[in-house]
């Protein structure tokens, strides 16, 4: 993302997919259909997000929660640049950075 996190961002989960846009962004594209978003996510295997995303929300301390179909919790870190998610099996940090997260990089454990 190699760029300042903007303080309001918006989240567009369709399909397999994760956006995340700058909410001055989004007005844009409300209006002239133009908008790029700031990260795209495609859920495949060895991905940040594994399965579809149902559900994103940034949380006080900046981090972005992600609730996906599979029941996995999903946290990404905008600032670090890192993400983990949260399994019956434990705790995971994705191998690659954000940037990195549609490679298939996959999850070693925290």
């Amino acid at each position: 993302m190699e760029q300042t996190v903007p303080q309001r961002l918006f989240f567009s989960c369709e399909g397999d997919n994760l956006a995340v846009y700058d909410s001055q962004g989004a007005k844009s594209f409300l209006r002239n259909g133009d908008a790029r978003p700031l990260l795209l996510l495609k859920a495949g295997i060895g991905n940040i997000l594994e399965s579809a995303p149902k559900h994103a929300i940034r949380l006080p301390n900046g981090v972005v929660s992600i609730e996906c179909a599979d029941g996995t919790l999903v946290e990404l870190n905008l600032e670090e640049e890192s993400a983990h998610k949260t399994t019956p099996s434990g705790r995971f940090r994705y191998r690659g950075s954000l940037d990195e997260g549609n490679d298939g990089s996959g999850y070693m454990r925290a």
